[in-house]
């Protein structure tokens, strides 16, 4: 009797596993798209006003403090830059996915385009190229945004950031961050303040085809709850829902 007891106690648990298993929202690629990110926490290691280099034909092993000699991924960048320094990408094609957590340095950090606009590039698969997550003092000027799946550039609950002179472009196709609430766009961020967005172009963002009967998905610049902030001389057009959307107007 234990026995038979026994067995149908595995045989139990094995069709409610089973259950469970084909309950499972198939459509949620939250957990995917999250593990494409490098997640850095940014370690506040001083003032220097260092200026570092990025380049296509670059190289991880430089010390990256010249054109002459780049480092070759903003990772590397980023974990290296202090307070009041600065990144410039020289042109070419990038492809990463980067999500920075607590970069609250005491002086302005620039990521900025040199010698011309780089291209960051989601090749269609990557969730997003920069999300910067409880961050302030940050400056994003001079760089084109392309083919990430959810959104090109964003942020939540930051301070003091802003993004000028961007090109975002296709961006926010075809969302895997279901569990973030993303809607598709070129620009997001929700819940921040003293933002500055200005002199960028955003077009062809959000969900293609788009999401019916969901027809509030899809922005170029999308604003959620910000306080302080500023959005001026931007050109946004043919994005899937709204070339720009405020929530509430500022």
């Amino acid at each position: 009797m234990k026995k038979a007891g026994f067995v149908a106690f595995i045989l139990f648990s094995v069709g409610f596993s089973l259950l469970l298993s084909s309950c499972k929202d198939d459509n949620d690629t939250t957990s995917y798209a999250e593990d494409l990110f490098n997640w850095i926490t940014w370690d506040d290691n001083g003032f220097d006003s260092t200026i570092y280099y990025i380049s296509v034909s670059g190289d991880d092993g430089n010390n990256g403090k010249s054109i002459n000699s780049p480092f070759r991924t903003m990772a590397k960048a980023i974990r290296n830059v202090k307070s009041g320094g600065k990144i410039r990408v020289l042109p070419g094609i990038y492809s990463f996915a980067i999500v920075l957590e607590k970069c609250n340095p005491q002086a302005e950090i620039v990521i900025e385009g040199h010698n011309g606009i780089p291209v960051f590039d989601g090749k269609k698969t990557l969730p997003g190229a920069l999300f910067f997550e409880k961050c302030s003092n940050l400056s994003i000027n001079g760089i084109e945004f392309k083919n990430y799946t959810d959104f090109g550039i964003g942020g939540t609950y930051c301070k003091k950031i802003s993004f000028t002179n961007l090109i975002l472009q296709n961006n926010g196709r075809k969302v895997q961050l279901t569990g973030w609430e993303m809607e598709g766009s070129g620009l997001i961020i929700n819940e921040s303040e003293e933002v500055l967005i200005a002199n960028c172009e955003a077009y062809q963002n959000g969900p293609n085809p788009q999401i019916f009967p969901d027809h509030m998905m899809g922005s170029g610049i999308d604003c959620f709850k910000l306080k302080n902030s500023v959005v001026r001389n931007n050109r946004t057009h043919n994005n899937t829902r709204k070339d720009v959307c405020i929530e509430p107007a500022l």
